[in-house]
Formats: structure tokens, sequence, C-alpha cells
């Protein structure tokens, strides 16, 4: 039998405890529901503790899978920016330290009262997809530029409707240099123009 002393009784207990209290883990996703932005999560860790044989050692302890799990997608101020996920994405898991379920069952008003008085459960998840081992770094990462890489990207009415006006004001700005360039052509001048566009330096024109 195993001599303790009270520091290592008392050491003991408090490794316990903390093991109880969650902050953050990665996770893979299992299951996803779009329409309700919730995910069926699998912690992709798996635990150490103490072996029973041996305390010096250590077992390894399988999580269970967390279910209906809200996706944290960037949003506010009425903008959001929404992607499919599939099983076998990675997720960060980070935990409440409070029950989150009455407030997400509010309408974000005044603080919600919560009746759970356990404290950074495994259950009180988030899950954030923004994070996947080192082999899946992405491969489209670039220095300096805003990559938007998916099959199909869709914008919300308002963006679609200022691509439309890009769009259109380039046909015009085409329309206006053929122009300008047919009167040079017919006038015999050197000058062939082009269009300049740069609305982070307020210029926007044709230029020789």
């Amino acid at each position: 039998m195993l001599a303790l002393d009270l520091a290592d009784v008392i050491g003991r207990g408090i490794d316990s405890r903390v093991t109880d209290v969650w902050t953050a883990l990665p996770g893979t996703i299992k299951s996803y529901d779009a329409a309700k932005q919730t995910a069926t999560i699998a912690p992709a860790l798996k635990r150490p503790i103490p072996s029973d044989e041996n305390p010096d050692a250590v077992k390894h302890e399988e999580l269970p899978d967390i279910a209906d799990v809200p996706i944290a997608f960037m949003r506010g101020g009425g903008c959001y920016i929404v992607f499919p996920l599939q099983p076998g994405d990675s997720v960060l898991l980070v935990f409440s330290t409070l029950d989150p379920g009455p407030w997400r069952e509010s309408t974000g008003g005044p603080p919600a009262e919560v009746e759970d008085t356990r404290h950074a459960h495994i259950a009180h998840a988030f899950a954030i997809p923004c994070i996947a081992p080192d082999a899946k770094t992405l491969a489209g990462a670039t220095q300096g530029a805003l990559v938007l890489d998916a099959g199909a990207i869709k914008l919300g009415v308002a963006a679609m409707d200022r691509v439309g006006l890009a769009t259109q004001i380039e046909l015009e700005f085409a329309k206006v240099i053929l122009a300008l360039n047919a009167i040079a052509l017919a006038a015999g001048t050197a000058n062939s123009y082009t269009a300049v566009s740069n609305l982070g330096s307020g210029k926007v024109g044709v230029e020789p």
C-alpha cells in the first residue's frame, strides 16, 4: 500500500478537481446542422488520468461526443460570414464558465438566470472553426492578400448590387476609352487613352 502524506492527498484532490474544469480543446465535427448552426463534436484529444495501478503513470480516457454545440461564425452589425462544415472538419472548443443554455434560449436581452451550478463544464461548449492540425495548413495562404477559396461564393443583395454597379462603371469607362481612342486616331495624334480607377486614392477617370 502506498503511503501518502497530507500534502500529497491535498495535491491529488486539487488535481482531480482541476481535470473537470474545461477551458479550450481541439475537436472534430461529426455532424453539422446548417439550419441551427450547431454540431455534434468529438474532442480530438484523450485525457490523461493517473493509473489505478501506478499513480505516477497515466492512462488515457476518451472523452464523450458533445451534442448541440453552437458554431461561432463571425457576425455583428447585421453582417455575417458563414460557410458549410463537414464531418472531419477541425474546430476549437471553448467552454463557458456558466451554462450558456438560458442565454441561448433568450433574445439576447437582460442577463439570463442560470440554474446549473457547474462551472466550466464540458457541456458548456462553443465551437470556433478556425484551427486544423499542422498537416492541414492552408495551401492557398499568401502574404499580403486576403484569400477567399470556395467552390461557390454567395454575396448578399447589397454586395451584389455594388459588384454589379462596379461592373457597369467599368463597361462605361471602356466605351469612353474606345470613343477617345477613335477620335485620337481620326485626328492623327499619338495619344492612347486608358482607364484609371483607384478608389483608395480617390482617383477615377481616363488619362492618356
